[in-house]
């Protein structure tokens, strides 16, 4: 993880909110009677890890989430505190999956468990056993609360998701970009982007997509404009 993302993941000044956590775990526990949630959903021998590690973090963003609208009215008069503390819980989420050095992808609820996409393991801490489950939000509660009181939470494994955008930006040939993130891109838009040179909707869509992913608007902004960068650069060249 890069120093301005670590920078992100830690609390630097003294913040006066904490959440609730029987508000929100009284929330949680009326969603868990909803179709589809995370107790209910089918966990086939086809679901993959990297769904099941996108479960657990749900439950971080369902807790951030549901305490939006109280984190609004604790600083209903102070704009730029209520933005640094949504991009505090906003940018730790972003990066809650971590890679071990042997490839291994994981999530480390608190103290209690270290999930790493293994069926059995999810079924048996959040399928079978709703005290369990139970458990694991409460201790998602605590984290999260950990990290507003500005404990240092930082994992020195590198983040998934924005760790391999920026190997992707790296490298950037049409190739290893279309094989990642970029062949969700319209082909049209590929074209105009990498031969004709014009950017508006290759923009566009790569935002959205990066959105989609919840990866930060300022991350997002600033990959597009080293591709843009990059891609300026040729052009220049190639008229010289």
């Amino acid at each position: 993880m890069s120093e301005e993302t670590a920078d992100k993941a830690t609390a630097p000044i003294e913040i006066l909110f904490r959440i609730n956590k029987e508000d929100v775990f009284d929330k949680f526990k009326k969603h868990i009677q909803d179709k589809n949630n995370i107790r209910t959903s089918k966990v086939s021998d086809e679901s993959s890890k990297s769904e099941l590690l996108e479960k657990i973090k749900n439950i971080y963003e369902f807790v951030v989430s549901e305490s939006m609208m109280a984190l609004r009215n604790k600083f209903m008069h102070d704009e730029e505190m209520f933005k640094k503390v949504k991009h505090l819980l906003e940018s730790y989420l972003v990066n809650k999956i971590r890679s071990r050095s042997d490839g291994t992808h994981y999530i480390n609820v608190n103290d209690i468990v270290s999930f790493t996409g293994n069926a059995e393991q999810y079924e048996n801490w959040i399928v079978k056993d709703k005290r369990k489950l139970y458990r694991v939000f409460k201790n998602v509660v605590d984290e999260l609360n950990s990290l507003l009181d500005g404990r240092d939470l930082d994992d020195m494994n590198k983040a998934v998701i924005v760790d391999e955008i920026k190997e992707i930006v790296k490298i950037i040939s049409k190739e290893d970009i279309a094989s990642t993130i970029l062949n969700k891109i319209p082909e049209e838009y590929l074209v105009e982007f990498f031969e004709d040179y014009k950017f508006k909707n290759f923009a566009v869509s790569f935002i959205k997509i990066l959105s989609e992913m919840k990866v930060e608007e300022k991350e997002s902004l600033d990959l597009l404009h080293e591709l843009v960068h990059k891609q300026l650069n040729i052009l220049v060249s190639r008229k010289d």
